[in-house]
């Protein structure tokens, strides 16, 4: 038996999951529904070999901060229904993320020693959640990073008159994208679409700095206006600024 292949091994044991209503896989490697797992996913082994296969399974599943189990109870929380109550009239959007916009994000999160996103994360989920037909701004009234889910958070648009109380947010993780579920009341909003200009502050102010000083203030003012302009595509994340020569 080589390694694991733990994506495939995370799709497989989601579906058995799944498929037998399972919240959790526990009991000793021996237990039968690791027997029953592990003749699943290799029905090709012999006795012995398919102990040894659950007890290398087993362990790999129990292990401290588990990618294979994190990442699976994630998957499974996000498709269950009952994890949030909403009442009939609510909407549901997903906000789909690459896994480098979302190390992105992480980094900012870790770099500050936070449980949380920061401000640059409302911005980001703003914008996406704007290219999906929202007209509002979303600032966090809480965020957490969490054990049992890979995220969840609740935002209220910056207009205070806003008809929707709040959006609730839950990520989950696939193999290829960081999915997150944003669910909210189903009503008109009234108000015009809102357009954040963003602050510099921290990191990218200091960075703002040298950029003044190597290209010139006309070009960073460019740089700025041309950010600003796209900040409604987060895939655009990426400006040059020629320096004058």
């Amino acid at each position: 038996m080589g390694p694991f292949n733990q994506e495939d091994l995370i799709l497989r044991i989601s579906k058995f999951m799944k498929e037998r209503n399972l919240e959790e896989l526990k009991g000793s490697a021996r237990a039968l529904i690791w027997q029953e797992l592990c003749s699943n996913l290799n029905n090709s082994l012999s006795q012995n070999q398919l102990f040894s296969y659950q007890v290398r399974l087993h362990k790999l599943w129990n292990a401290p901060n588990s990618y294979i189990k994190r990442t699976v109870m994630s998957a499974l929380a996000s498709n269950n229904s009952n994890r949030h109550i909403f009442d009939k009239s609510s909407c549901k959007l997903q906000v789909k993320i690459t896994n480098e916009e979302w190390q992105d994000q992480m980094k900012t999160a870790m770099n500050h020693s936070k449980s949380s996103f920061l401000v640059k994360f409302d911005n980001f989920l703003s914008a996406k959640l704007q290219n999906l037909g929202i007209k509002c701004w979303l600032r966090s009234s809480h965020n957490r990073f969490k054990k049992n889910v890979l995220w969840e958070g609740i935002y209220k648009c910056i207009e205070k008159n806003c008809e929707i109380e709040k959006f609730e947010c839950i990520a989950f993780k696939t193999i290829n994208e960081v999915l997150i579920d944003v669910k909210f009341c189903d009503k008109i909003v009234t108000h015009e679409k809102l357009i954040k200009r963003l602050r510099i502050s921290g990191q990218d102010r200091v960075i703002q700095q040298y950029s003044l000083s190597a290209n010139g203030i006309a070009n960073t003012q460019s740089f700025n206006a041309i950010y600003n302009a796209n900040i409604n595509d987060p895939s655009k994340t990426n400006y040059s600024v020629k320096k004058k020569t």
